[in-house]
């Protein structure tokens, strides 16, 4: 919306949407059900064969809460994070290169080690470009990825 040159008025908006406060999803076990964080929201083929056939529930924070019939130790194995102690919740990323011909490099790539790395306590979103697709609309940490390099920028 930023980009269009009224910032989204000349679509009935009022210009830019509010922050909004972060929201914490729970994960793990919860009563009978399982939820489940689906990292970078990308489901890889063994995640989706992990799934019961059972109703699956799609939240908008890049999870699943499935009501029933989910076994959480295959649920993790095929790469779903059930712990709220996870880097995930805090690091997202845009699409990156290949898949954006505008991207100087691969954030997933660079989200995945700083999952793995679990060295950050803020919000982290990792981008290809000056654009920042898929930035949070609340605080966080922008990371410029690039071919060889990657630089932050708090926003």
């Amino acid at each position: 919306m930023r980009q269009l040159p009224e910032a989204g008025v000349e679509l009935g908006g009022s210009g830019r949407a509010p922050a909004l406060p972060p929201y914490s999803m729970p994960y793990g076990v919860l009563g009978g059900a399982v939820s489940a964080l689906v990292p970078l929201g990308i489901l890889s083929p063994s995640m989706a064969a992990a799934l019961p056939d059972d109703d699956v529930i799609v939240t908008p924070w890049r999870g699943l809460v499935l009501p029933s019939g989910a076994d959480p130790g295959a649920l993790s194995d095929a790469g779903f994070v059930l712990s709220d102690d996870s880097a995930w919740p805090r690091v997202t990323a845009c699409t990156g290169s290949p898949g954006c011909s505008l991207a100087r490099g691969d954030t997933r790539a660079l989200a995945r080690r700083t999952a793995a790395s679990d060295t950050t306590a803020d919000r982290i979103h990792i981008v290809g470009c000056e654009r920042a697709c898929g930035a949070p609309n609340s605080p966080h940490t922008l990371v410029f990825s690039s071919r060889s390099t990657s630089h932050r920028s708090s926003t």
